[in-house]
């Protein structure tokens, strides 16, 4: 059987053509001209595009000797190139929709909040109305009274003091959570009690931030997400 075939360097040929789609669905379309100028014109041999590769795309790339790619993309580039992500948590999935306008981390945020606290509410549901002028990110609803006030609603990003307010005053058994993005603790805080001014919570209201590399850390290939409230910097507000 003939062996695959050098070329003058003495190096395994590239498929040139199955890295630029690669790449490409990686990237966005917005990089395609880049990456087949790159990879068609410039880099001949596998050590040359594995540099290119990681340096553009974060991703590791090793060639063997036959001339084939075997990469191992970060969990975070892995879910930026999904609309719908299904993950899973104590037993549960949910099959969650990045809409057009909403970030990655926002979606993340979701999941995160709804698998933290799956444990204390199994009736937690993610985004669902329940007849409110708001709708929940998060929100676990009693089992005997579903129309009654919510046991649990989390938020995740941007929350106005406006509806911190409204949540707090209107619900002031429920228990609140409120998740950012890689904020500071302190910064969070402040303005959850400032909010708070004058009305009488009378259940816990969590502030959590998230880091950057959640998606890495907390979840796996096959979607399982694992995280508690010790992997997070975080603080409950009391009355």
């Amino acid at each position: 059987m003939q062996g695959p075939q050098k070329d003058q360097g003495g190096s395994t040929p590239l498929d040139k053509q199955r890295l630029i789609r690669f790449l490409c669905n990686c990237c966005g379309s917005w990089y395609a001209t880049t990456i087949q100028h790159r990879v068609t014109n410039k880099y001949t041999d596998g050590a040359e595009f594995g540099n290119f590769a990681r340096s553009r795309v974060a991703l590791s790339a090793k060639f063997s000797a036959l001339g084939r790619v075997a990469y191992t993309a970060p969990m975070t580039s892995e879910l930026l190139l999904r609309r719908k992500w299904t993950l899973r948590a104590h037993g549960q999935q949910v099959v969650f929709i990045k809409k057009p306008i909403e970030h990655a981390h926002h979606v993340l945020m979701k999941a995160f909040l709804w698998a933290l606290y799956l444990p204390d509410y199994p009736s937690l549901k993610v985004e669902i109305n329940i007849g409110d002028r708001y709708k929940p990110d998060v929100v676990a609803l009693p089992p005997t009274e579903p129309h009654g006030a919510p046991l649990f609603w989390g938020e995740a990003g941007q929350v106005s003091p406006a509806k911190i307010q409204s949540l707090a005053r209107r619900y002031r058994q429920t228990h609140l959570a409120i998740a950012k993005w890689g904020a500071n603790l302190r910064t969070v805080e402040e303005l959850v009690t400032d909010a708070l001014t004058g009305i009488e919570h009378q259940a816990p209201f969590d502030i959590l931030c998230f880091p950057t590399d959640s998606a890495d850390r907390f979840i796996d290939e096959r979607g399982n997400i694992t995280l508690h409230h010790t992997d997070l910097i975080w603080k409950r507000l009391t009355s």
